[in-house]
């Protein structure tokens, strides 16, 4: 029951799909993940708009194991 849990993504998704959206987007993605996931070390973010939504893909580094991590395709939808 954390008010804070989660990340800014749902705030974003009718943002302007330029440049400076983009970079919002990336910064919503890492910040909520070095927040609520430290076991993970992220590398790279590539975002994916189209209509009335985005896919996020994401390249990870395990900082225990240092195993690399690629997860693909996390939708987020209105």
């Amino acid at each position: 029951m954390r008010r804070t849990y989660g990340s800014r993504l749902f705030e974003l998704i009718d943002s302007a799909m330029n440049k400076s959206g983009v970079m919002e987007i990336y910064a919503a993605t890492v910040e909520a993940l070095a927040q609520w996931e430290p076991r993970i070390s992220i590398k790279k973010v590539n975002v994916s708009p189209y209509a009335g939504g985005m896919t996020i893909d994401l390249q990870a580094v395990d900082v225990e194991t240092g195993t690399n991590i690629t997860i693909t395709g996390i939708t987020i939808a209105q």
